[in-house]
């Protein structure tokens, strides 16, 4: 089971984190974790990415924040050359939920990811 909480309350959108509740109720900050094990500086380009989205939201640069090929519900925030933090729009778009952190380590998205984060949204964004 999945939860949101706020992970930036930005000027023109909440930003939210998921928060996965297992079983035995232990909870696993899915992108709070994978933020806290990065260096220093790759943490600064992260928050620094995230305020600047829920600050000054609608963004359009391509460079930092697009939708994944193929697909027009999941975006990726770009910090840096390699880390990829997939997300997400509540419905309606009042809130954007970020999904999962990696380490993108080749060109292409690999589909074992691309089906992880697919399944995550359909739990957890694609709501009506």
């Amino acid at each position: 089971m999945f939860r949101k909480e706020i992970f930036y309350q930005g000027d023109c959108l909440v930003i939210k984190a998921l928060v996965k509740v297992t079983s035995s109720n232990r909870i696993k900050h899915q992108v709070v974790d994978f933020v806290e094990v990065r260096s220093e500086k790759e943490q600064k380009k992260i928050i620094r990415l995230i305020k600047f989205i829920g600050d000054k939201w609608p963004i359009r640069n391509d460079q930092k924040f697009k939708k994944i090929k193929g697909c027009d519900y999941i975006y990726e925030l770009k910090p840096s050359k390699q880390i990829r933090i997939f997300s997400c729009f509540s419905k309606p778009k009042s809130e954007l939920i970020l999904l999962e952190g990696i380490i993108k380590g080749r060109s292409s998205l690999p589909q074992s990811v691309y089906e992880r984060i697919c399944k995550k949204y359909k739990e957890v964004c694609n709501e009506s």
